[in-house]
């Protein structure tokens, strides 16, 4: 499937020269010949890609920048002049910056391990991209997200050199608001040849949602959408290498949210540390006794995913009642822990439903709530729970509990797939999967069932390299397995084969086979991008 772009120029000639330049690269080119219609052909277009020049765009009024606030999962490609942009590879979907990306997440690891600090670098750039990727942004938006990630890693680092005086930037700490590791930052950025802004989401880093931070007091919106990103995963970072203990990292991050931190951000960035620690989660093979957790909050999900994984339980989790009922009669767990309030059913008609049910009839269940009292524990111990514990958790005492449920139920497995660990495409889509272990750079072989086929997927290095399924290979392959919503896949840390039938970056390889996801990601947390290339 070749990528769309949408061409928005009035100009018959421009068109017709750039049409034919596009399609001869592989490109389908969806013209827009009348301002009026320009809605009609995005709402009736799949394209991720719109290409303009200020000029041209001009033409069309307001146009393009209600195009990025409606639907910031699209690159708006408006360069100064198509022929500098076409010279530069600007539409080239796998090119240098990937390359640039690498080479700068490679230069922070080596400095922090040459000065000795704690490395956070790579991890800090992952779950930015993660979160930026949950967040619906669009290709653009994700590399520039992981290059100031990269430099913010990079900047405590530049600072015990006082690498912003050696560039002959002044140390103006009084004066400009801005701490000796950003003004670092910066001034690597301004060493590098950068397409994207890099310099107004590094000096919005130390602001806060709420309008108190610095240096120019911006709140909300007014920052820049990058910055917020990269200070959620600045921040969790910062505080699991403080307290070693990434519960509490969690937690410091979660109560900062709405003051300091975007809430939404944090409620994406707590979906992409879920992503990330499923697969750590496969690589251990760890499959102790079954707890399936529900909790409507991701913050919460995320907590007491990573602290009951650590205690050594295999955790499932779900964000709303239904769900969870429709998945736990089928597969029933050794322990439920349940929030009372939960979206589509509560967590009383869950445990009712539970009970009723011949398969989980047995099951114990914990509840946990926000705010407890007397009545909602009786009601609840009347009707089988085995207790009702207030948030915040305390995790030693219901680790304890858990593993009296369960009977001491605590043993590693292997899976009967010769060696590999499996997942559930239930419980993680193969498309968020397939983007964590991209982020993590891994090599291996997932092999993916469904109910109406099967077929692998390989991974050199994090980069799809090959795909097969039944009589199906290359993108295509991809395309089916991506289509299974029920099933299981299988990770296995193998070489890939000689014969590479992929050609493409995953975010390219996925943008094309589900075009929908993020879009549908972006509406769910609903964020402007009007100040993203701002510079406070």
């Amino acid at each position: 499937m070749a990528d769309e772009i949408i061409l928005l120029d009035l100009n018959p000639e421009t068109r017709m020269l750039l049409s034919s330049l596009l399609e001869r690269d592989g490109y389908r080119v969806t013209e827009v010949l009348d301002p009026s219609k320009a809605w009609d052909v995005v709402r009736s277009s799949r394209a991720r890609t719109v290409l303009t020049t200020p000029e041209a765009a001009s033409k069309f009024g307001n146009f393009v920048e209600q195009l990025r606030e409606v639907r910031p999962d699209m690159e708006v490609l408006a360069p100064a002049s198509y022929g500098g942009a076409l010279l530069d590879g600007a539409l080239d979907p796998v090119g240098m910056s990937e390359f640039a990306r690498d080479a700068l997440l490679l230069l922070t690891t080596i400095a922090e391990e040459g000065t000795r600090q704690a490395q956070r670098g790579e991890r800090q750039v992952r779950l930015s991209e993660l979160t930026a990727i949950k967040l619906g942004m669009a290709r653009s938006q994700v590399e520039r997200t992981a290059a100031v990630a990269a430099l913010a890693a990079l900047g405590p680092v530049l600072a015990s050199f006082r690498f912003s005086a050696a560039l002959g930037q002044l140390e103006r700490s009084a004066e400009d608001g801005l701490g000796r590791d950003v003004r670092s930052a910066l001034a690597a950025a301004a060493t590098l040849r950068s397409p994207y802004n890099l310099k107004g989401p590094l000096k919005a880093l130390d602001e806060h949602v709420d309008g108190r931070g610095r240096p120019h007091g911006l709140a909300g919106d007014q920052i820049p959408l990058t910055a917020r990103v990269v200070a959620v995963a600045r921040d969790y970072c910062r505080e699991l290498i403080q307290s070693e203990d990434p519960a509490k990292a969690a937690d410091a991050v979660r109560g900062r949210a709405g003051s300091v931190l975007d809430p939404k951000v944090v409620d994406a960035f707590f979906l992409a540390l879920r992503d990330e620690h499923y697969v750590q989660r496969l690589e251990q093979g760890r499959d102790g006794a079954h707890v399936a957790v529900v909790d409507g909050d991701p913050a919460s999900l995320a907590v007491a995913e990573l602290q009951l994984s650590a205690a050594g339980f295999r955790v499932t989790t779900y964000s709303d009642g239904l769900k969870a009922c429709e998945a736990l009669v089928v597969t029933p767990p050794d322990v439920v822990l349940s929030e009372t309030v939960l979206p589509r059913m509560d967590g009383i008609s869950l445990l009712l439903k539970l009970r009723r049910t011949p398969s989980t009839r047995h099951v114990p269940v914990i509840f946990t709530a926000a705010k407890t009292d007397p009545t909602l524990l009786n009601k609840a111990i009347k009707l089988g729970a085995k207790d009702l514990l207030p948030k915040p958790l305390n995790f030693e005492v219901l680790v304890a509990k858990l593993r009296g449920l369960a009977g001491g139920k605590q043993a590693r497995q292997e899976s009967a797939q010769g060696g590999g660990v499996r997942g559930d495409l239930g419980e993680m889509p193969l498309r968020d999967f397939l983007l964590a272990l991209s982020r993590a750079r891994k090599t291996a072989k997932v092999v993916v069932e469904g109910a109406t086929g099967k077929g692998e997927i390989f991974l050199e290095h994090g980069h799809p390299v090959a795909a097969f399924a039944d009589d199906a290979e290359g993108p295509e392959a991809v395309r089916r397995l991506l289509e299974f919503e029920e099933g299981s896949f299988a990770l296995f840390p193998t070489a890939a084969p000689a014969l590479h039938n992929l050609g493409q970056s995953m975010d390219t390889l996925l943008s094309q086979q589900d075009l929908d996801d993020a879009a549908d990601d972006a509406a769910m947390f609903d964020f402007s991008y009007d100040a993203e290339d701002a510079d406070p």
